[in-house]
């Protein structure tokens, strides 16, 4: 699942995105809290130059039905610093709990400069 979600996050362009593709493979994940947020550890000498902490941000309906233009939505946000991604920051817009896992293909991507919708 995790690398779905990374694939899908890294599938818009961006500035440095080709190289936040390629530190994946050299990626450790540890969950960080009950909402799925994950601690990044790249052990990769490749650096992105991101022009933002938060390059791309996702996405998605939190609803029981699963419609995608329900609210509460659930973000995932990509920080990066110093080149490296370092977390996989997840929250629900009301603070509950997040009932539905998400599905790449259902992800509402953000970057600083469009939104794509799939």
């Amino acid at each position: 699942m995790e690398i779905n979600i990374f694939n899908r996050l890294l599938s818009v362009e961006f500035p440095g995105v080709e190289h936040l593709r390629m530190q994946i493979e050299a990626m450790q994940v540890q969950t960080l809290d009950e909402n799925g947020s994950l601690s990044l550890k790249v052990e990769s000498g490749v650096r992105a130059d991101v022009q933002s902490r938060v390059p791309v941000e996702a996405s998605y309906s939190d609803s029981e039905e699963g419609s995608d233009d329900k609210e509460p939505r659930v973000h995932m946000l990509l920080h990066v610093l110093d080149g490296s991604m370092k977390e996989l920051e997840i929250y629900k817009d009301d603070g509950s709990a997040i009932v539905q896992k998400p599905l790449s293909r259902k992800l509402s991507l953000f970057t600083p400069n469009n939104w794509e919708n799939e």
